[in-house]
């Protein structure tokens, strides 16, 4: 198993900042200072599920303004992996907007904001390999654009098919139009 070193970690924490910040930009002033908790897996073979995920990073993002609610967003984004993983496996999900409670209804606490995306990361895999990002702190589609940005920022060019098929699925339209904005930095 691979793991990002020490400045690759601190490179993706810096492309997760600026993601943080671009998100929150296209929200608005009302989630000014809000921050976001982080997971980034290596998911090298779908057939062994959440068992297979290799953490590369697991931090918070951002600011305070909702950072006493810190340990629930540290549980919800490692549910979204656990949950994506799995169903990746099982029914081929790329989103866990796939699995989400239906709107409204929150019975299970499962929300949106995790993604499998196909990245090009030399450091961990010499051909393009899969990367899981979940992130929990912001709404639903805060989550899911932040998870979209922050391989894009890091310069892992995630392959835009992925990132199409996640937005038809989640008709995230905050997400696409960042998406659309720095479309350049997906390959």
């Amino acid at each position: 198993m691979l793991y990002l070193n020490e400045e690759s970690q601190y490179a993706l924490r810096t492309a997760a900042e600026r993601a943080l910040e671009e998100v929150i930009r296209a929200l608005g002033a009302a989630h000014h200072g809000k921050g976001i908790y982080l997971r980034s897996f290596h998911f090298p073979d779908l057939q062994e599920g959440y068992i297979g995920l290799v953490e590369q990073l697991a931090c918070w993002i951002g600011g305070p303004t909702n950072n006493d609610r810190f340990p629930k967003y540290q549980i919800v984004s490692a549910e979204k992996s656990i949950r994506l993983a799995t169903n990746t496996r099982e029914r081929g999900h790329i989103s866990s907007w796939e699995s989400r409670d239906p709107p409204g209804q929150t019975f299970r606490d499962r929300f949106g904001g995790a993604t499998l995306m196909t990245c090009t990361v030399p450091e961990l895999a010499p051909e393009p390999t899969l990367i899981l990002t979940s992130a929990s702190g912001l709404s639903e589609v805060g989550d899911e654009a932040f998870t979209i940005l922050t391989p894009m920022f890091a310069g892992w060019k995630p392959l835009a098919i992925d990132v199409t098929n996640i937005l038809l699925k989640s008709k995230n339209t905050l997400a696409m139009q960042l998406f659309r904005k720095h479309a350049a930095l997906a390959s």
